[in-house]
């Protein structure tokens, strides 16, 4: 930047020495053609150039001056720019940057959610496994209970039948005793 700043300065400086030489150029040439006859009035001519240098060099000031004023206002313009673009690349990075944050953070939610439930899911399988289990267990200890009771009763039953039959028996043999016990005594007694 240094470099087109010399450059410019230098191509301003040439064509303001080509403003000021080039007139006078053309006044020595105007003056020597006309020398004889403008003789008497060569002090009002070189008062004439005299005064018309210094006005010269004060154009030529002046346009120095705008065009440095114009190079001040371009870098101006410039850096301000440059600010503008770093500032709008600075906040689309920082866009960018809580836009991934944003998303990361969503992932991991999403992540965390499923595996809470899928957790959830696995923890309501094994109590509906601990619960189908005891479950079964309980229906199989009532059917063995059950069992248990119908053979107890049976046995009780088998015990009071054959307990029945004992003294039925036992009784039709009392009878039987005792009818031939009175059968034998009546012939006794008849003989």
């Amino acid at each position: 930047m240094e470099k087109l700043k010399e450059k410019i300065f230098l191509f301003i400086v040439v064509i303001a020495l080509g403003i000021i030489f080039i007139p006078m150029l053309f006044t020595s040439s105007h003056k020597k053609m006309h020398l004889a006859k403008t003789a008497p009035d060569k002090p009002q001519l070189a008062a004439n150039t005299s005064s018309a240098q210094p006005e010269v060099l004060t154009q030529l000031k002046q346009q120095i001056d705008k065009q440095k004023e114009q190079i001040a206002t371009q870098e101006v313009v410039r850096d301000k720019t440059n600010e503008e673009a770093i500032s709008q690349a600075k906040v689309k990075e920082e866009q960018e940057q809580q836009e991934k944050q944003e998303a990361l953070a969503k992932a991991a939610a999403q992540k965390a959610e499923q595996e809470a439930q899928a957790k959830a899911q696995e923890q309501a399988k094994q109590e509906a496994l601990a619960k189908a289990q005891a479950l079964k267990a309980e229906q199989e200890a009532l059917a063995k209970a059950q069992a248990e009771q119908a053979e107890q009763a049976k046995q009780e039953a088998q015990a009071k039948a054959a307990a029945q039959k004992a003294e039925q028996e036992a009784q039709a043999k009392a009878k039987a005793k005792a009818k031939a016990q009175a059968e034998q005594a009546k012939q006794e007694a008849q003989a």
